[in-house]
């Protein structure tokens, strides 16, 4: 991933500052999964290395792992009837998605459909 796009991707989201409680939390989620993802840290994002190019730390087999276990919290959460964990979890893995569609489209659209097939 070309290193201009990504580190400024990830700064328009942490600076970012919206009224609503559930733009901020899939803000968090996007710039969360972008960093994990790339194996960015904070100091990096402040003054970035000299490098072009970020290469991916987690696999996509990784980031499966991870959507499958928010997607399993928000089963539990909807079970036990904790209304307002499920709609958190719902705002991260919205998050969590358009995260990822920044870096693999294909990816992207593969996660939607798990996670509506999830939430039907």
């Amino acid at each position: 991933m070309e290193k201009y796009q990504l580190i400024k991707r990830i700064r328009e989201l942490t600076q970012s500052n919206h009224m609503f409680d559930d733009v901020n939390a899939i803000n968090r989620a996007e710039y969360t999964i972008l960093m994990q993802t790339f194996g960015i840290s904070w100091t990096e994002l402040k003054k970035p290395s000299n490098t072009l190019y970020y290469e991916m730390v987690l696999t996509e087999n990784d980031l499966r792992k991870q959507l499958e276990g928010m997607l399993k919290m928000s089963r539990r959460a909807k079970e036990k009837g904790l209304r307002s964990h499920e709609r958190d979890i719902e705002f991260m893995v919205k998050g969590f998605l358009k995260g990822v569609r920044f870096f693999n489209l294909a990816l992207s659209n593969e996660f939607s459909l798990i996670a509506n097939k999830s939430y039907k």
